[in-house]
Protein backbone atom coordinates (compact mmCIF):
# COMPACT_ATOMS: atom_id res chain seq x y z
CA UNK A 1 0.00 0.00 0.00
CA UNK A 2 1.15 3.47 -0.71
CA UNK A 3 2.30 5.99 2.13
CA UNK A 4 0.93 9.00 0.57
CA UNK A 5 -2.58 7.55 -0.16
CA UNK A 6 -5.45 9.68 1.28
CA UNK A 7 -9.29 9.23 1.19
CA UNK A 8 -10.88 11.83 -0.95
CA UNK A 9 -12.69 12.82 2.12
CA UNK A 10 -9.88 13.73 3.75
CA UNK A 11 -8.65 16.02 1.14
CA UNK A 12 -11.26 18.86 1.97
CA UNK A 13 -13.59 20.08 -0.62
CA UNK A 14 -14.28 18.34 -3.96
CA UNK A 15 -15.44 20.55 -6.65
CA UNK A 16 -17.33 17.65 -8.03
CA UNK A 17 -19.47 17.10 -5.18
CA UNK A 18 -20.04 20.65 -3.17
CA UNK A 19 -23.65 21.73 -4.06
CA UNK A 20 -24.30 25.06 -6.10
CA UNK A 21 -26.13 27.68 -5.04
CA UNK A 22 -28.60 29.52 -7.61
CA UNK A 23 -31.63 28.14 -9.70
CA UNK A 24 -31.19 24.36 -11.34
CA UNK A 25 -31.13 23.79 -14.92
CA UNK A 26 -32.69 21.18 -14.62
CA UNK A 27 -35.10 19.73 -17.87
CA UNK A 28 -38.68 19.69 -15.48
CA UNK A 29 -41.82 21.30 -17.03
CA UNK A 30 -41.24 24.06 -14.56
CA UNK A 31 -37.96 25.45 -16.42
CA UNK A 32 -39.09 25.10 -20.18
CA UNK A 33 -39.65 28.56 -21.89
CA UNK A 34 -43.35 29.23 -22.13
CA UNK A 35 -44.95 28.60 -25.60
CA UNK A 36 -46.80 31.14 -27.66
CA UNK A 37 -49.82 29.79 -30.30
CA UNK A 38 -49.78 31.64 -33.47
CA UNK A 39 -52.60 33.55 -34.35
CA UNK A 40 -54.08 33.72 -37.61
CA UNK A 41 -52.99 37.21 -38.40
CA UNK A 42 -49.55 36.33 -37.41
CA UNK A 43 -49.85 33.63 -39.65
CA UNK A 44 -50.97 35.43 -42.59
CA UNK A 45 -48.35 38.05 -41.63
CA UNK A 46 -45.44 35.72 -41.82
CA UNK A 47 -46.98 34.67 -45.31
CA UNK A 48 -47.32 38.00 -46.50
CA UNK A 49 -43.95 38.93 -45.29
CA UNK A 50 -42.03 35.93 -47.62
CA UNK A 51 -44.04 36.85 -50.56
CA UNK A 52 -42.72 40.30 -50.44
CA UNK A 53 -39.27 39.67 -49.39
CA UNK A 54 -38.49 36.26 -49.90
CA UNK A 55 -37.85 33.41 -47.98
CA UNK A 56 -34.70 33.09 -45.66
CA UNK A 57 -34.93 37.19 -44.98
CA UNK A 58 -36.02 36.55 -41.50
CA UNK A 59 -34.90 39.13 -40.45
CA UNK A 60 -35.92 41.68 -42.81
CA UNK A 61 -39.54 39.94 -42.19
CA UNK A 62 -39.23 40.41 -38.35
CA UNK A 63 -38.17 44.14 -38.32
CA UNK A 64 -41.05 45.20 -40.63
CA UNK A 65 -43.83 43.29 -40.00
CA UNK A 66 -45.94 43.80 -36.67
CA UNK A 67 -45.08 40.48 -34.94
CA UNK A 68 -45.39 39.90 -31.18
CA UNK A 69 -42.07 40.87 -29.31
CA UNK A 70 -41.22 37.30 -28.56
CA UNK A 71 -41.24 36.08 -31.74
CA UNK A 72 -37.66 35.47 -33.12
CA UNK A 73 -36.55 34.73 -36.50
CA UNK A 74 -35.65 30.83 -35.35
CA UNK A 75 -40.04 31.32 -34.56
CA UNK A 76 -40.67 32.67 -38.08
CA UNK A 77 -38.32 29.58 -39.70
CA UNK A 78 -39.60 27.59 -37.86
CA UNK A 79 -43.46 27.84 -38.37
CA UNK A 80 -43.05 28.89 -42.32
CA UNK A 81 -41.07 25.12 -42.37
CA UNK A 82 -44.30 23.64 -40.40
CA UNK A 83 -46.49 25.18 -42.49
CA UNK A 84 -44.65 24.17 -46.06
CA UNK A 85 -45.00 20.73 -44.29
CA UNK A 86 -48.66 20.64 -43.57
CA UNK A 87 -49.36 22.02 -47.35
CA UNK A 88 -50.31 25.33 -46.61
CA UNK A 89 -48.21 26.96 -48.27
Amino acid sequence: ARSDFKPRSSLGSDKRTTKRSGSSKGSGKYNEPKTHKWTAEEVEQLKEGVKRYGEGKWKEILELCTFENYRTTINLKDKWRNLQRAGEV
